[in-house]
């Protein structure tokens, strides 16, 4: 009887074909949905009313290759998508043709587009269901085609370009092969078109052939000329049946005209077949080939190669001899696999344009038996089937006593992989002791089900059976002689507990006494129990032993320590042992009955355990405090032993700490000072006064020493921010005329020059002050207290760093003229306008410096800061210019009328002054114009020198400008030329001996102190 019933998918009609009660097809799309419903067993195999009576039926799956793709409820029978399907995975079609996929039990391809999945149901209590899931494809491949390949046509693949060779003598009508596509889809998604498109013709000399599946080629329609034209380009479109919208791809295809003066070979068929044995041995020449070319020589050589492949089964299983045509068995054959191939065969000449011709070739397989039949069993709701499927070459299989007669025990599957009467089989069950019987269940798809059912009811106390049972299952094929296949089979009848095993009164509970440091592998006590069954088989099994403590010997109840004891974790160990009266040893038949023993086994103690240190490892005190004036810690430690096994004391040998060996108190023996030493590390010993040997315990302890705010900040020398600004220390500060300022003892902790060059520049230097405290008593903050000033004239610094202040100071509000940012402790001037207010000479600046503890502490500095002299007409004019000041405006304009009208008195001035300034001033020797070298002022950096001075001034140890090559070399000493258009600075020096620096003339000065 046939059934059709439909079901609603979410985008696919899906209509499952019953063949029988005993056979169902289903189909799905590939790629659907975990989840996705394929179809109703129950309803569709005629159990629906197994349905309506609840609780879990117990519905199957037996899969064979395609494992995990479905899934099936127990309860409603409903099928359903459980892992991903990919058709062209599970039914590889063999060059992207849409083929007939290779058998396999569980996977089946019935046609050129047809896929299946087979499996069978178990739907208790007998009842087998052949299922069989088509597999519907999807376009979800676009057509391709070859790159980067030769075939041995007519035509070369290279890259994305196929080109073909036609030569000029070809008639109308002339037809060559050419490479097509592939398309890893089937059937209607499979390639279903091509199309010709050449460049500058009109569609009227070529056109294309395409016949299903594969064949593909390229028709000459109108007489070819090499004198007119030699080569054809265009392309080829392969487009498959997709709907609504197909998937096409594109290659490039150039025919290439060759001159007539050429030869193709020809065959002498257009089509060989031959039919072989699928026990053909592997090297043996089946078929030879032939093809002729009138050609001579080199160009008449023939070469046999297969042609364009769409099965690449060829390949595998057939080989041609390139030389003689013949072909030839590369492979074994298997004609349940592949029973018909269909190829080309191409012969090509040797000339330098090779001509090719082509035939087909057609090899059937006859099958032999050469296949014996294949059995597989599967266990039908075995409880041992995971775990112990084989024993000793027996298919292991169950059965309780007492089920009644007919109980379905497994599901022998059998098939052959030969075909006709070679591969139809047929089982029959050897039982010696005509308890089981083989029933056949259904049969197709290469393949027959057989229910291994039983004959009598088993009753192990009245039977008096003490061994499995054993059978054999023989299959047999229709094969002249007939192969055999034989599997044994062990069936082990399932006692069923009808009287329980049990306890006495005495032992329903135990306690036994045993040493805590009792080794492994010791008896502790003995379980025993009755049970009035006629063949008893009890076990003992441990319950409730947390740790895994015990172990007890299953067969006999003998219980064993397993681990060691400790009583200070546990002073008694309670488990139960269960007693199951069961005839399986591992006890998983839900039916086994039990009884329960309490057991307590009591620990005994013994001194095994050291003193643990509980308090903690790290104490603080202050620092600088009197010895034995503050209690720094106390340590506790725990001995879980008792009595004196329990008592601790504390020793230690270190000198600067006293640690109390009975109440673990912790003093210092003297002042500590935290900037000495910082933490202490004390070992110590904790012992008990157990007997006969005491435990002891070394541990290791931390004293960290607080800080006091005891230490003051301490200056060092300030970090420059500028190439133009140097420093040098001062080491001592002699004031000739200011004797009593009171600042003798403050700490001078720089002197910094600043050029004219970064004489604008605000940020001068930043502070640096360090402090031995810690945390907030070593943060620092700077602050401006008083400052001088001193003209140019007013000091000295000499060459070991003695600063001499010759004159009475100026005072100053300082803060006008200098400030410290509070952030990053730099030290910068205030400026007005862009114009900053200190001028040129020396200042003398208070400094002071305060950490923050509490109360807190704080040093004094003194910095000197040196403004050199700038251009002061121009700088003041700006100056003066920036701030609208016209009566300074005035001044100026007339100081620089009479610096003009009176430039020759200002030089006999400074000419009758110049030896006694340079003795005032620090200079020791004055040199002329000769010693000073152009090439010397540009080796340093002076490109171009229009004017000269009238006077340079040289110290005596350097007279050459080029011993100042490099500035550092100087020690910071300056030289600076000046011209009527730009000043340059050559080097720096502590502070200038001159103020009005003429325009016109070059001055380079150096200072006696260097």
């Amino acid at each position: 009887m046939t059934i059709w019933v439909t079901h609603f998918l979410p985008i696919l009609l899906t209509f499952p074909f019953v063949k029988s009660k005993h056979e169902i097809i289903y189909s799905v799309q590939e790629e659907s949905e975990n989840g996705t419903f394929i179809g109703d067993i129950l309803a569709d195999s005629g159990s629906s009313d197994l349905a309506t009576s609840g609780g879990d039926i117990g519905v199957q799956l037996y899969e064979d290759q395609a494992t995990g793709l479905f899934q099936v409820d127990g309860k409603t029978g409903k099928l359903t998508v459980a892992g991903r399907i990919d058709r062209e995975a599970i039914c590889p079609q063999r060059g992207g043709i849409s083929s007939v996929a290779s058998f396999s039990p569980g996977l089946i391809a019935n046609s050129l587009s047809t896929c299946q999945i087979e499996f069978i149901a178990h739907i208790p209590p007998d009842n087998l269901i052949n299922i069989a899931v088509t597999v519907e494809d999807i376009n979800d491949h676009t057509p391709r085609f070859k790159t980067d390949s030769t075939n041995q046509l007519t035509s070369r693949t290279s890259g994305s370009s196929n080109i073909v060779y036609i030569s000029e003598g070809v008639s109308v009508g002339y037809e060559v092969p050419i490479n097509g596509a592939t398309d890893e889809d089937a059937g209607s998604n499979g390639i279903q078109s091509y199309s010709l498109s050449i460049d500058d013709d009109d569609g009227t000399t070529f056109a294309l052939r395409y016949v299903l599946p594969s064949e593909l080629n390229l028709i000459v329609k109108k007489k070819l000329d090499y004198e007119t034209k030699t080569a054809y380009r265009g392309q080829i479109i392969s487009c498959d049946g997709g709907k609504p919208t197909p998937r096409c791809a594109v290659q490039n295809i150039t025919i290439a005209i060759t001159d007539i003066n050429d030869n193709m070979p020809h065959f002498d068929k257009d089509l060989y077949t031959v039919r072989i044995s699928e026990a053909t041995p592997v090297s043996s020449v089946i078929l030879s080939v032939s093809a002729t070319d009138a050609d001579s020589g080199e160009l008449g050589r023939l070469t046999y190669r297969f042609g364009q492949t769409y099965d690449q089964n060829v390949g595998v299983f057939f080989g041609v001899n390139e030389n003689t045509g013949e072909i030839w068995v590369k492979s074994p054959l298997d004609a349940k696999v592949m029973s018909h191939f269909k190829f080309p065969v191409t012969a090509q000449d040797g000339g330098t344009i090779p001509k090719t011709g082509s035939t087909m070739v057609q090899v059937d397989i006859d099958d032999v038996n050469n296949h014996a039949p294949w059995i597989e069993i599967k266990p039908i709701n075995s409880p041992l089937y995971a775990k112990k499927p084989t024993k000793d070459g027996y298919i292991q299989l169950w059965i309780e006593e007492n089920q009644p007669v007919g109980t379905q025990i497994g599901i022998i599957l059998t098939g052959d992989k030969d075909v006709g009467p070679n591969g139809d089989v047929f089982c029959t069950l050897d039982d010696k002791d005509s308890s089981f019987r083989l029933r056949h269940s259904s049969s197709g798809r290469g393949r027959k089900m057989y229910s291994l059912q039983s004959k009598v009811q088993f009753d192990l106390e009245s039977m008096n059976l003490n061994s499995p049972i054993r059978l054999q299952v023989e299959c047999s094929d229709l094969g002249k002689p007939k192969l055999i296949t034989k599997q044994s089979i062990q069936v082990n009848v399932i006692d069923v507990n009808e009287f329980p095993a049990f306890f006495t009164k005495v032992q329903s509970n135990v306690a036994v006494h045993i040493p805590e440091d009792t080794s492994p592998g010791s008896l502790v006590t003995k379980i025993q129990a009755t049970d009035r069954d006629a063949t008893p088989k009890m076990e003992f099994r441990l319950e409730n032993d947390q740790g895994g403590l015990f172990i007890i010997d299953s067969s006999n109840g003998n219980v064993f320590t397993q681990e060691k004891f400790d009583r200070e974790v546990q002073s008694q160990v309670h488990f139960s042992v269960r007693l199951l009266d069961s005839d399986i040893s591992n006890s998983i038949i839900p039916q086994a009955r039990s009884d329960l023993a309490n057991v307590t086994v009591i620990l005994d103690d013994v001194n095994d355990n050291s003193p643990v240190l509980e308090s903690s490892r790290t104490f603080s005190v202050l620092e600088n405090r009197a010895a034995y004036a503050d209690l720094i810690g106390q340590l506790r430690a725990y001995d879980p032993d008792l009595g004196e096994n329990g008592t601790v004391r504390f020793l230690t040998s270190n000198n600067l700490f006293d640690v109390n060996p009975v109440t673990g108190k912790i003093y210092s023996k003297a002042i500590l000072d935290r900037e000495a030493v910082a933490q202490y590390h004390l070992d110590i010993e904790i012992t008990d006064l157990g007997r006969p040997v005491a435990r002891r315990t070394i541990e290791r302890i931390s004293i960290n020493v607080d800080d006091v705010n005891d230490n003051r900040p301490v200056w060092k020398m300030p970090e420059k921010l500028h190439r133009e600004i140097y420093m040098r220390p001062v080491n001592n500060v002699i004031r000739s005329v200011d004797k009593n300022s009171g600042k003798e003892d403050i700490q001078s902790i720089g002197f910094v020059n600043i050029s004219s060059q970064a004489s604008e520049q605000a940020e001068i230097v930043k502070l640096v002050a360090i402090d031995a405290d810690i945390d907030q008593n070593a943060n620092i903050s700077f602050s401006i207290l008083s400052g001088k000033y001193y003209s140019e004239s007013d000091f000295t610094l000499s060459k070991n760093n003695i600063l001499n202040l010759v004159q009475v100071p100026q005072q100053i509000n300082i803060k006008d003229y200098f400030k410290i940012d509070s952030l990053t402790w730099v030290l910068s001037a205030i400026s007005d306008n862009g114009v900053i207010k200190p001028k040129s000479g020396l200042y003398e600046i208070l400094l002071w410096a305060s950490d923050n503890g509490q109360p807190p502490l704080h040093t004094d500095a003194i910095i000197f800061v040196y403004y050199e002299c700038k251009w002061g007409f121009v700088a003041s004019l700006f100056s003066v210019l920036n701030r609208g000041k016209t009566v300074i405006l005035v001044c100026l304009v007339c100081l620089f009328i009479c610096m003009v009208l009176c430039p020759v008195l200002i030089y006999l001035v400074r000419a009758r002054r110049r030896s006694q300034e340079c003795r005032e001033r620090g200079i020791i020797a004055c040199v002329d114009d000769e010693r000073l070298r152009q090439e010397d002022l540009i080796r340093v950096g002076n490109a171009e020198v229009e004017s000269w001075a009238k006077e340079q001034m040289f110290m005596t140890q350097q007279p050459y400008l080029n011993s100042f090559d490099n500035p550092e070399d100087m020690n910071g000493s300056i030289l600076r030329y000046h011209t009527d258009q730009s000043a340059i600075n050559f080097g720096q020096s502590p502070h200038m001996n001159y103020q009005e620096c003429p325009p016109v003339v070059t001055v380079i000065a150096v200072s006696e102190l260097f």
